[in-house]
């Protein structure tokens, strides 16, 4: 009990900002491809002070599932 409070005592928030661009494309009915560019910007000042700053990259091949009839 005593290691839980002191845990949430030390708790802080930190500002993160993040800027997100992402490109989709549908060549067909059931699939899709994505391309997602993330930049992370943002620094950890609680007892060390840590960049937290980053730069994404993700890819990949996504599925669809059409549940809404037309």
């Amino acid at each position: 009990m005593f290691i839980k409070k002191n845990l949430l005592s030390n708790s802080v928030i930190n500002l993160i900002i993040i800027t997100l661009i992402e490109s989709d494309y549908y060549p067909h009915k059931y699939f899709h491809f994505f391309v997602q560019n993330r930049i992370v910007s943002g620094q950890h000042l609680f007892d060390v002070r840590k960049d937290l700053s980053e730069f994404r990259f993700s890819a990949g091949m996504g599925f669809s599932i059409n549940s809404i009839k037309k």
